[in-house]
């Protein structure tokens, strides 16, 4: 029995030293990796060192690099793209020698031939990496990103015309960042991947939130935030529609949200807030007792000083105060003119029409002192012309100079005046006041108009109209239309 063993014992080691003697001979005939055999990680049983070389590079095809910035992918590219290779002529040197070496060591063989026994041979190569910069800098920068550059900033209030009401815009994140310290970053992680052996998958490049700007402090569900917005919109619909003849201004939340003061769930406006903006009006639309320049029928410019403007527009600006302040009260849309000093003495308007800030707008009597004679012009069209007679300047009985609401008109009318020993009574068809006793009426005891004869022989201060021309003025005007009486 004892025998027996012996002799099988003698056959197991001849033949494992012939196994052994043959995998020597046939593993540095072909110059392959024997079974069992790992490099860095991969089994590369059986190849040759071309063949293990390229398993080794494998993983750099396959890995892909994304940058993450607050939690979204804002640049995904491979590492070849990020110029980033293995150098493939030293990977396989490096493992062309491994395996050398590997097959001159009998323990290598050995192991190999017994694996079954002590598992796999595991080898580790540092695989040397090519990066070009020029690449990565090209592959790597923001205008390859999806992500704009931009700063931080906090919610806030703003108002949406067209839903007509407030509205929280959401915060901004910042997104501003040196590309320095961002490149620096993506460097950083993609050379951990390589160190750590790390590659065939996906490598994250996780920007770090300190290497950005100032971030937000305020965000859209801050309690104070939410509501005052609710407080703004419940005057959510109201608005006040000013007409200025064709023009209109609006006046709606998108504006007077910013008067308001919030208390608590309530929202008011201060009482001088809607004075001022009254007050601003005036000075806007206003145009009694205000300088202007006008442009004449001839092509000239004249200009009158604030008091010789008496017609025009003035806003009552206490009463407007309390209307306005009664309409945006009410929730209402409000469609109105503003509250003007609209009547004189006689209950006739100190104005006629105006489109925006004209408040001639294409209608008015232009009498021309220097030149003695008269235009009417109705909505811009010229109506009648006429040469006229003005105030006897011999007798220091000039015509007032200025910008007058046509007071009132009669027809028939008898004129009356004068002092003890130079009292008047004189009877026409068709008068036309403007400025405290004078006025535009016709003259039939003149045969003649126009030229010098006011200088000497004119009237008490009226302008008088030859007869059809005084007709034709009369029945085409109305009280408050403007005559401009000027001298060149």
């Amino acid at each position: 029995m004892k025998k027996i063993i012996l002799i099988l014992l003698l056959v197991l080691v001849l033949g494992a030293g012939g196994l052994f003697g043959y995998t020597m001979i046939k593993a540095g005939e072909e110059g392959r990796f024997l079974e069992g055999t790992t490099l860095n990680g991969e089994d590369v049983s059986g190849m040759n060192a071309r063949e293990a070389a390229s398993t080794l590079t494998a993983p750099y095809a396959g890995t892909r690099v994304d940058v993450i910035e607050h939690d979204q992918v804002t640049l995904s590219l491979s590492l070849a793209e990020a110029g980033y290779l293995p150098n493939e002529e030293k990977a396989l040197k490096s493992t062309q020698e491994l395996l050398t070496s590997a097959l001159k060591d009998p323990s290598y063989i050995l192991k190999s031939s017994l694996s079954f026994l002590f598992g796999q041979t595991a080898f580790a190569l540092p695989l040397e990496t090519q990066a070009d910069p020029d690449v990565f800098d090209a592959a790597v920068s923001f205008d390859k990103m999806t992500e704009d550059r931009h700063p931080g900033s906090d919610a806030y209030l703003e108002y949406d015309k067209e839903a007509g009401r407030m509205i929280i815009v959401p915060e901004v994140y910042c997104t501003e960042i040196s590309e320095n310290d961002f490149r620096q970053s993506v460097r950083n992680a993609i050379a951990s991947a390589i160190e750590n052996k790390a590659l065939g998958d996906v490598i994250r490049a996780e920007i770090p939130e300190a290497f950005y700007g100032d971030q937000p402090t305020v965000h859209a569900d801050d309690p104070d935030m939410v509501r005052k917005c609710e407080a703004y919109n419940a005057y959510a619909g109201t608005s006040v529609t000013y007409r200025f003849g064709s023009k209109k201004k609006v006046l709606d939340l998108g504006t007077f949200w910013k008067w308001m003061d919030v208390s608590g769930n309530s929202a008011v406006i201060p009482d001088e807030k809607i004075q001022e903006y009254v007050a601003e009006l005036a000075s806007k639309y206003n145009t009694r007792y205000i300088s202007r320049t006008f442009e004449t029928s001839t092509g000239k410019e004249v200009s009158f000083p604030a008091g010789k403007v008496e017609y025009g527009y003035t806003i009552l600006q206490d009463q407007e105060c309390a209307q306005l302040k009664e309409d945006l009260q009410s929730g209402q849309a409000v469609e109105r003119e503003p509250i003007y000093y609209s009547h004189n003495d006689w209950g006739n308007p100190m104005y006629y029409g105006r489109k925006g800030k004209d408040d001639l707008n294409g209608t008015y009597i232009e009498v021309n002192l220097t030149k003695q004679h008269m235009w009417f012009y109705k909505d811009g069209d010229l109506v009648i012309e006429s040469d006229v007679v003005t105030g006897d300047v011999a007798k220091n009985r000039e015509t007032e100079t200025g910008i007058f609401p046509l007071a009132y008109k009669k027809s028939p009318y008898t004129l009356v005046g004068g002092g003890p020993g130079d009292e008047y009574s004189v009877d026409v068809d068709y008068w036309m006041a403007f400025f405290e006793g004078q006025g535009l009426h016709d003259a039939p005891w003149k045969s003649r108009f126009g030229g010098n004869i006011y200088k000497t022989d004119g009237s008490r201060g009226c302008v008088n109209l030859p007869v059809d021309v005084a007709k034709t003025v009369y029945e085409n005007s109305k009280e408050g239309m403007a005559i401009v009486i000027y001298k060149e």
